[in-house]
């Protein structure tokens, strides 16, 4: 936690059996370090617009790790069971946002899938060039 990555991870489970169905990584963030995405610029556009602080957020991603890849750890049988999975972990990442009284969550370098079906459960897609 000295680091400033506090663990809030989120399972989904089948209602009926109770059995683990997905996972997201998440961490509560008071700054941007270690997470390779320089969002100075949004902190300060947030803080102008609404007068309220952007920080904490909700992060999303491997600390310290600038790797496009799963962030949604989805199991299922089907690709119904899979699609329910992602709504459950993108609904669980919104009410934990909303829970916590965060100004948003951000899920960075997903997997374009990944990416596409955010989108879907009304997350901003945002995009960005990553040079290596």
């Amino acid at each position: 936690e000295d680091s400033g990555w506090r663990g809030m991870h989120l399972l989904a489970r089948d209602p009926d059996t109770q059995r683990l169905m997905g996972a997201v990584p998440v961490y509560l963030k008071p700054h941007s370090y270690g997470e390779y995405v320089f969002d100075q610029s949004w902190a300060r556009a947030y803080r102008t617009f609404t007068l309220k602080s952007y920080y904490p957020k909700l992060q999303t991603c491997v600390p310290f790790t600038p790797v496009t890849g799963p962030r949604l750890l989805v199991r299922g049988e089907t690709e119904e069971e899979r699609d329910w999975v992602v709504r459950a972990l993108a609904k669980g990442l919104r009410g934990l946002c909303d829970k916590t009284g965060v100004s948003s969550v951000h899920v960075t370098f997903p997997h374009k899938t990944e990416w596409e079906q955010l989108g879907k459960e009304g997350f901003l897609l945002r995009t960005a060039i990553q040079y290596h």
